[in-house]
């Protein structure tokens, strides 16, 4: 922001010096303050062929002022801008998903303690069910939930030995989009 106002201020005090002895000067850049407010109008397009007319009908040469102002304003310095703002953008909501994946993690560690009865980060069917049954609120009279229960062991249970582990559970909860990996897993064996 602050080399784009001084970009603005440049042009604007380069063209109250060049245009003030000529019907510009007196029509549009009548002080620097003024000169500042048109040339800051001018980045926005919103008076482009109005503000370089009356100098353009005098001089066709002064074209060149406007139009470096306006190539070096709006394709380099406000698409740098832009990227600026949407970099610190794509950081924060980067951030908030970190932030929202350590917290989920922290309660699915606290609820897989609660459920393991034997405190040894083993979780059996049973144990399983209900830890999933609260977790992903899931109600095994619906058939959609069973299956979404089976694609779930299917996918921590790599042994098939019914028995999921805490790491695998921390892992598998520690990604963005956790049940897109069931239906991938689903979709790639059938």
């Amino acid at each position: 922001m602050l080399c784009i106002f001084s970009y603005v201020v440049f042009f604007s005090v380069a063209g109250f010096f060049i245009f003030r002895s000529s019907f510009e000067g007196h029509a549009i850049f009548t002080s620097p303050a003024e000169s500042f407010y048109q040339m800051l109008i001018l980045l926005t397009t919103a008076n482009y062929p109005d503000v370089m007319l009356p100098s353009y009908n005098a001089h066709r040469v002064y074209v060149l002022y406007f139009m470096g102002y306006l190539i070096i304003g709006l394709y380099f310095l406000q698409n740098i801008l832009l990227a600026i703002v949407f970099d610190n953008y794509k950081k924060r909501i980067t951030q908030k998903v970190e932030n929202k994946t350590e917290t989920r993690v922290s309660y699915i560690v606290k609820y897989f303690e609660m459920f393991d009865l034997d405190n040894d980060g083993i979780l059996n069917l049973l144990e399983a069910k209900k830890f999933f049954a609260i977790v992903l609120d899931l109600n095994y009279k619906k058939p959609t939930d069973r299956v979404t229960f089976r694609k779930i062991m299917k996918v921590l249970d790599v042994d098939d030995q019914r028995l999921i582990y805490k790491a695998n559970v921390v892992q598998f909860f520690s990604l963005p989009n956790f049940l897109n990996v069931v239906v991938a897993d689903e979709m790639a064996t059938n």
